[in-house]
């Protein structure tokens, strides 16, 4: 009898501590909820943040393509599970781009995680931010499971009355990192540049490189018209190719296709002109390869005087009224000409160097190097640069950390 008593008090006591324990757990649960709420908020606004870097991403809908709610769901688990074993903090936020999507923000991911994470689940693209440079970088999936970095901002875009195209911290946080705005004339000017040089190949050469390029929009253009495509995977796919363009300044893929049915052997490249009401100086003479941390333009000339294959390195700010130079692309050597015979210091020749053999905007070539190479022989008819592979087929480059002088 003894024994009994003591037994239903036992199990009296464990009811009692047990309900106590739901209880403080799920009071703590409602406090963490809020913070985690607040800290991912302050990670996204890079204001107060301990959060190095964030990447959102989810795994739902593979390459944009909509599944049942169901097998959603079985994704999302997966998820969390591959999250939960990598010992990831992580976030679920919402997301509504056309329709409604539960993406989560990982805190403190490396970009080679967050880029393993999306071929895992076969995601068309995924964001990843750099809170201590404030770069938010989109990397997006060629189709053929290898991903390229397209679009870079430092801001973000408050969505707070949006409807629409935005993720969701919290009732109070809506945002949107405006990747397809067309605000940055850098990325509008290398757009340019670029097509300059593809329009140039059709009369030339180099007919692999159009076909790439008319799949590429062949692909978004049916991304954008399929039924079965979700609202996030047909938003980016017009934004890939409409951003920044108004009807009658729409230079980008939509035009190529024409432009390679018409186009003849007086074919021209395509400048910005007199309607874009800035001052900014035709794009008819150069081909933009990139900038050098902001502040320096690699570009090559079209039709260059010079009769060594070179590129140009000059001053932003000022397009080259402060410093200009050449650098031969055969061989680690200036080529000071007519104006241009400013000499780069230690330092600059090794940011230069680490930009040749960084990767471009344009994802088919290896390095700014090859790409280099390429615009400078679409461009120029007077000696071509023929580029050397190794073994494992990497571009072999000159080594720019030391260029000498011109003999």
């Amino acid at each position: 009898m003894k024994n009994n008593l003591n037994m239903d008090i036992k199990k009296k006591v464990t009811a009692i501590l047990r309900n106590m324990v739901e209880n403080k757990a799920e009071q703590n649960s409602v406090l963490s909820e809020t913070s985690r709420r607040q800290k991912a908020q302050r990670a996204i606004n890079n204001i107060g943040s301990r959060v190095k870097t964030y990447a959102i991403l989810t795994s739902e809908n593979p390459m944009g393509n909509r599944l049942s709610k169901s097998d959603n769901t079985q994704l999302i688990d997966k998820l969390k599970s591959h999250l939960k074993a990598g010992n990831f903090v992580w976030f679920p936020v919402k997301g509504m781009y056309g329709e409604k999507e539960n993406p989560f923000i990982v805190y403190n991911i490396s970009l080679t995680d967050t880029l393993d994470i999306a071929k895992k689940f076969n995601q068309e693209s995924i964001i990843w931010c750099d809170n201590e440079s404030g770069e938010k970088q989109y990397w997006e999936q060629n189709g053929n499971g290898k991903f390229s970095k397209t679009h870079v901002r430092n801001y973000i875009d408050d969505m707070t009355n949006a409807e629409d195209y935005y993720t969701q911290v919290n009732r109070n946080f809506k945002f949107q990192i405006p990747f397809f705005d067309g605000r940055d004339d850098e990325m509008l000017n290398e757009m340019i540049s670029e097509h300059n040089a593809i329009i140039d190949s059709v009369v030339r050469r180099n007919l692999k490189r159009i076909n790439e390029d008319d799949n590429y929009y062949n692909r978004k253009v049916n991304g954008m018209l399929s039924s079965t495509k979700t609202g996030r995977s047909k938003w980016e796919a017009r934004g890939s190719l409409y951003a920044g363009f108004s009807p009658d300044n729409l230079y980008a893929y939509p035009l190529l296709k024409e432009i390679y049915d018409s186009c003849g052997n007086n074919t021209k490249p395509i400048s910005i002109n007199e309607t874009t009401n800035d001052h900014r100086e035709p794009l008819l003479e150069m081909a933009r390869i990139g900038y050098i941390n902001g502040q320096f333009e690699v570009y090559v000339h079209t039709d260059d005087d010079g009769h060594i294959p070179h590129v140009h390195i000059r001053d932003k700010a000022t397009r080259g009224q402060q410093f200009e130079t050449c650098v031969e692309l055969k061989r680690s050597r200036y080529f000071l000409h007519g104006k241009y015979k400013d000499v780069m210091s230690e330092y600059m020749a090794k940011q230069f160097a680490d930009f040749m053999e960084s990767k471009p905007h344009n994802p088919r070539y290896q390095n700014n190097y090859e790409l280099s190479v390429y615009m400078w022989n679409d461009n120029n008819s007077i000696e071509e640069v023929v580029p050397q592979y190794d073994s494992n087929g990497r571009i072999i480059m000159p080594d720019y950390r030391t260029i000498m002088p011109n003999k």
